[in-house]
């Protein structure tokens, strides 16, 4: 079973020496084994003793005869671990340049019992932690700058950000998975992003976003299949032939119920970034067989060449020995790319499978909250309203939003005249769909957490920059401005302050404030007020 592959370019003028003594280094330490760097880039054998409980065979592949030389390793070791499982790692050189080589790594497991069951945790190899630390010491050694993954990116400080990230989600030539983190509504990270890049260095660029970000804005500019909140991780395939970019969505819960530890979650999503990375990976790695190949081929050439006229019989059996094995690289090479188109087909295939399943643990959900009475009341709704509003290709206004929250949820939220008078006010208001999302959040998964675990799980649901508990001091402790939030309910006169924010601004056409309060008896939300920004001191 294919468990990783990965391949990157080293360059300058120490990154030979830098990646062969790391190379040198790692063999050494999991074998045991003293040999020097000499032993290893020449075509060589060695194994463990026959009295040693951890077996091992090593043997290097060399063609140096000409440029670009090429090195290839084929390990394989007993797991310390499991019984019957034995490591497979491959590793490859290409040194096309006096500047610069490029590195490849295959690590794969062969089971050698049908009672081997025991799970595989993805991990990153060792031997690339050596390379870096090698290339980092390295005066003259760096890895070229277009190998993903060398550091952590941060987008949502700025709307730029979004339109910066969606260009390179599009972009043709990508071949490397994005893998977007987004904080909880704490603003912590459930995955420790650096500890992911390194996971993921090569594979994958980690993308962080930042924890004031603005939801709103990110699904505007990017779309809900390629955004993450509330603590998610969407991991953005490399485009298809058709340009389609399919989005892997893990959520928060998910995450959780992987494991506390870090490293558990880490090695859960380095194994589905490698899911998809491994094949086109291993198609371009070092082999082997192609090292054998090419020195073999190099060999044939050298001799052939240094015939003299004389050996006719000679040159021609060499010629023949010469198309033989040309005919044999081009079946094997036929053989990969139809073992390979099979194989992605075959994760295209689990990609939909995925979709689908997604969709369906969506459904459930929802039924699941519909049988509970989560997400409806027993009045039945006016459904052409809903249907019409949905359709409508302009921003639904303040007082559409209302009454669509309103006639879905008759028993669950009550309007008071205020809020209706303050949203009629609101005619240039231009982000009803951001309004229409956050009243329906209020009405389904704040009233559950709210009745689940207080107001401390229900300020949960939204992010900071969506909502607020309580004003400021000043404004709460001044009668003049908590007058202003103040509404009459039922002949009581009723403290608003926990309220929805959307902008920032004055400016009415992009700032909007919700101010409610949930009555606990009655398991409702009862808005008072849906329009302007309310006064505060500054103003």
């Amino acid at each position: 079973m294919q468990v990783y592959a990965n391949s990157f370019r080293v360059e300058g003028g120490d990154s030979y020496r830098s990646v062969i003594g790391a190379i040198h280094g790692w063999l050494k330490q999991l074998t045991e084994r003293q040999f020097s760097i000499s032993d290893i880039t020449r075509n060589n054998e060695f194994s463990s003793s026959p009295q040693d409980s951890f077996r091992w065979w090593l043997r290097s592949y060399i063609s140096t005869d000409s440029k670009p030389e090429l090195y290839a390793w084929r390990l394989k070791h007993g797991d310390r671990d499991v019984q019957g499982r034995q490591w497979v790692v491959e590793l490859g050189l290409r040194v096309d340049s006096d500047l610069g080589l490029e590195f490849s790594c295959s690590v794969a497991t062969e089971e050698q019992s049908t009672l081997v069951r025991t799970h595989i945790d993805a991990t990153r190899p060792k031997v690339i932690g050596y390379i870096l630390r090698n290339v980092a010491e390295a005066s003259n050694a760096h890895i070229a700058e277009d190998v993903p993954g060398i550091a952590v990116k941060r987008i949502g400080a700025e709307t730029s950000d979004y339109l910066a990230f969606k260009a390179e989600i599009e972009r043709g030539n990508r071949d490397y998975p994005l893998v977007l983190v987004s904080p909880n509504a704490d603003g912590r990270y459930l995955v420790n992003t650096s500890h992911l890049q390194d996971a993921l260095f090569g594979l994958a660029q980690v993308v962080e976003v930042a924890p004031g970000f603005d939801s709103f804005e990110m699904e505007e500019n990017l779309g809900k299949i390629w955004s993450a909140w509330q603590g998610a991780i969407n991991i953005l395939q490399t485009p298809r032939s058709n340009g389609f970019v399919h989005g892997s969505l893990l959520r928060a819960t998910e995450i959780e119920s992987i494991g506390e530890r870090q490293g558990e979650r880490v090695s859960h999503i380095l194994a589905r970034v490698t899911h998809n990375t491994n094949v086109p990976r291993s198609r371009n790695r070092i082999r082997p067989e192609g090292v054998m190949q090419l020195a073999l081929k190099r060999r044939l050439m050298s001799r052939t060449n240094g015939i003299v006229s004389d050996s006719a019989e000679l040159q021609l059996e060499n010629t023949a020995l010469w198309k033989e094995l040309e005919a044999q690289e081009e079946n094997y090479r036929t053989l990969e790319q139809e073992r390979d188109a099979a194989e992605m087909r075959g994760m295209e295939l689990e990609d939909k499978n995925q979709e689908l399943q997604d969709r369906l643990r969506s459904q459930e959900y929802k039924a699941d909250a519909l049988r509970k009475g989560g997400l409806s009341d027993s009045n039945t709704p006016d459904v052409d309203f809903l249907v019409e509003l949905a359709s409508q290709p302009t921003q639904p206004s303040a007082e559409d939003c209302l009454n669509a929250i309103q006639t879905a949820f008759p028993l669950r939220c009550e309007i008071l005249e205020s809020a209706w008078e303050s949203a009629r006010a609101m005619s240039s208001f231009q982000n009803g769909r951001r309004l229409l999302g956050l009243l329906r959040r209020l009405t389904t998964d704040y009233v559950k957490a709210i009745e689940d675990g207080g107001d401390t799980k229900a300020r949960m649901v939204f992010s900071t920059d969506e909502y607020s508990a309580n004003e400021s001091e000043t404004v709460e402790s001044s009668p003049t401005l908590s007058a202003k939030r103040r509404f009459n309910y039922n002949g009581e006169s009723v403290d608003m302050f926990k309220h929805l924010k959307i902008g920032k601004a004055d400016n009415v056409t992009h700032t909007l404030r919700v101010h409610f309060t949930w009555i606990p008896t009655e398991k409702k939300i009862v808005i008072g007020h849906c329009g302007e920004h309310l006064p505060i001191a500054s103003h």
